[in-house]
């Protein structure tokens, strides 16, 4: 497991370093909990950047960081939508209520 502590919003800046680093190197498991407006296009393109074929996503959506105006079941739909267009295959979509008010953790690869 390698915990990155860079912004992964960039992701030239965050491949630089990953290739400088570990060249050759893909995951095959990406954990997203980014907490930010755009965090589906940051997981996106961080897994076409770093995740090898087949390789599994999971992230966690905040609705509330989102979209605080919209039921979060339609921000989790629209988040999952982004996924599916580019070509995630999500897995699994489960609530974290009631420890987490709109909260939802999306699995896929």
């Amino acid at each position: 497991m390698l915990r990155i502590l860079l912004d992964r919003s960039v992701v030239l800046s965050f491949s630089l370093w990953i290739n400088v680093k570990f060249a050759g190197w893909c995951c095959v498991f990406i954990f997203a909990d980014v907490a930010q407006p755009d965090q589906a296009r940051i997981v996106i393109l961080n897994a076409q950047s770093f995740l090898r074929d087949n390789g599994h996503v999971v992230i966690s959506i905040k609705a509330s960081c989102i979209d605080s105006t919209m039921p979060p079941e339609t921000i989790f739909a629209g988040e999952v939508q982004k996924l599916k267009e580019a070509q995630f295959k999500p897995l699994e979509q489960v609530t974290l209520e009631p420890y987490e008010r709109d909260h939802a953790m999306v699995s896929g690869w």
